[in-house]
């Protein structure tokens, strides 16, 4: 398989009448969803886009999201998922960095949407996803008139799948391109560390502007069902573990938190949990060891960053979540490398330092990014010999266990990079926990 459209295809035929994607307004089985892939596939394939350029997506999470990335990788073009929490002269100015030509846009964004389009000199083609408005393409009338057959393309592994924009600790925003080789490598190895198998729901409840997409992707390739979360709220997701018996859920730390805290928390069944997921930020440990006696599920943390294709490069492991004794100090780890990644240390002459020694985090594998969009020379700096230079700070200790400790150029902050505290999709945080939040995409 080279892309995430590959698989869909082939589960479309060994799962046939399964249910793939379940939201607020749909339940998709795997031969619906890939026929709709289709259709959006050849609808845009048709479209007037003679420079078959990127494929935008202001929206909050949605089946069309889905739709949309498994379309695009059958014709082999590139998606730029986009910020909506961003103002909007942020998002036009990421519509003109990133050259997109066709622009999606979900019902909570349309009346921006407007206002964008009228500056936009390089969007040729906006689309609104749920209803008709003028000077809109409306994406159901664009699946009635296309075919359903599948697309014809030859789309090669290292072709860009992915535009993703961060603006980690340097305040402007940086278009990490990821190919299918880099976007499958990091949902294989999800799959394979939490053993995701046909029978498991997964409930995604972060936001699809980033890379956390990927989680989505792997459920869906293992013929796992993909359970979606529109807005964050906390009696709304504790009613789609319960109701449609998820197996899986991915979180940051806080989110966490803030369920088992929540009034009603106690009112719902969420015993088919069987797995734990969290990732994007340093978990204290006196909070991650009052979440684990909450729940009394086991948990993962991944750690990783938007260059190396989402939270994929180690990961502690449910029997490292070691509540008392020597090995507690685990807690405080961000796990060990996973299958098929390597790590390192490096000092700032690039020489490799010993256990227990800090410097900075180098990473090697194959779900690392092609590089930044237009910065060919941040690119040398931080592609060196293929291996990623995280600028994260950390050293490993004996055992192999990575320690992160803060980043390289930022003397303010002691903790792994975090970015911007306007994340929170509707979330009603406290001051304190808006201080601490960070997105699952570094």
């Amino acid at each position: 398989m080279k892309t995430i459209a590959d698989a869909l295809k082939r589960n479309s035929l060994r799962f046939e009448n399964k249910e793939a994607i379940v939201d607020a307004t749909s339940r998709l089985t795997f031969s619906e969803l890939n026929r709709r892939v289709n259709r959006i596939a050849n609808a845009l394939d048709l479209l007037d886009d003679p420079t078959g350029g990127r494929i935008g997506v202001l929206s909050k999470n949605s089946y069309h999201y889905l739709e949309i990335y498994f379309a695009a990788a059958k014709l082999g073009r590139c998606v730029v998922p986009l910020n909506f929490l961003l103002p909007d002269d942020e998002v036009q100015h990421l519509l003109e960095e990133s050259e997109i030509t066709c622009c999606f846009v979900g019902e909570d964004n349309e009346d921006r949407a407007e206002s964008i389009r009228e500056r936009s000199s390089t969007v040729l083609n906006w689309l609104t996803l749920t209803r008709r408005r003028k000077g809109f393409l409306f994406y159901d009338d664009l699946l009635d008139q296309a075919s359903e057959d599948e697309p014809i393309s030859n789309v090669d592994k290292n072709q860009m799948a992915m535009l993703v924009f961060t603006r980690g600790t340097t305040g402007r925003p940086k278009g990490v391109m990821l190919s299918h080789q880099n976007v499958m490598n990091s949902a294989l190895s999800m799959m394979a560390l939490m053993k995701i198998r046909p029978t498991d729901v997964g409930c995604c409840v972060l936001p699809f502007y980033n890379t956390e997409v990927i989680s989505a992707f792997c459920m869906l390739m293992a013929g796992g069902k993909v359970i979606i979360n529109r807005n964050v709220d906390a009696v709304e997701i504790l009613k789609l573990i319960q109701n449609e018996r998820c197996t899986h859920i991915n979180l940051i730390p806080t989110l966490f938190g803030w369920l088992h805290q929540h009034a009603e928390f106690e009112r719902y069944n969420i015993s088919s949990l069987k797995l734990m997921t969290y990732s994007g930020k340093f978990y204290e440990t006196d909070n991650l060891l009052q979440c684990i006696k909450k729940y009394w599920k086991p948990f993962i943390q991944w750690y990783g960053s938007t260059e190396t294709a989402g939270c994929s490069v180690t990961a502690l492991d449910p029997q490292d979540h070691i509540l008392e004794g020597p090995k507690s100090n685990r807690l405080a780890s961000a796990g060990r490398p996973l299958d098929g990644v390597k790590i390192g240390i490096v000092d700032n002459r690039n020489c490799r330092l010993d256990p227990g020694e800090i410097g900075e985090i180098v990473v090697k594998s194959r779900n690392i990014m092609l590089g930044y969009w237009k910065q060919p020379e941040l690119t040398r700096q931080v592609l060196k010999d293929g291996w990623l230079h995280t600028g994260d700070v950390g050293y490993i200790d004996e055992n192999g266990y990575l320690y992160v400790l803060g980043r390289k150029n930022n003397k303010r902050n002691t903790r792994p990079r975090y970015i911007d505290t306007d994340h929170f999709f509707g979330c009603e945080f406290s001051t304190e926990e808006r201080s601490n939040y960070v997105a699952c995409s570094l």
